[in-house]
């Protein structure tokens, strides 16, 4: 294996979801992760926004919510990292503009949140 290799093997880690998993099933394996990239400590974040986890998305097994989806989007910017969020999947195209919202709405409070909490320490 070459180097380049073993770094991405320590770098990458994919968990599992039940079928029909709901907000706080997928809130608590995002706060796992979320440990783990703090952990890690990189320079910046990239998000992969896939959107067909939201409940009743015709490609999607999962039951995310609305709410969860804000709620996702505002875990994240508790890092304080530079983040990029790429919106992929999501196919359900009559509440998908409802979703990326719920999503980006979330990760700005988040980092609103984030940014008053710094100016008050």
């Amino acid at each position: 294996m070459s180097m380049a290799q073993e770094r991405a093997r320590d770098t990458t880690s994919t968990t599992l979801l039940a079928k029909a998993s709901g907000d706080e099933e997928y809130l608590a394996v995002l706060a796992e992760a979320l440990a783990r990239i703090e952990q890690f400590a990189p320079r910046y974040l990239v998000v992969s926004v896939g959107l067909d986890i939201a409940k009743g998305d015709p490609t999607g097994a999962w039951a995310i919510s609305p709410d969860g989806l804000e709620r996702i989007g505002g875990a994240i910017p508790a890092l304080g990292m530079p983040t990029l969020a790429v919106q992929e999947g999501g196919y359900d195209i009559r509440v998908l503009g409802r979703n990326a919202t719920r999503f980006l709405s979330g990760l700005q409070r988040g980092i609103y949140e984030r940014r008053l909490r710094h100016l008050d320490s």
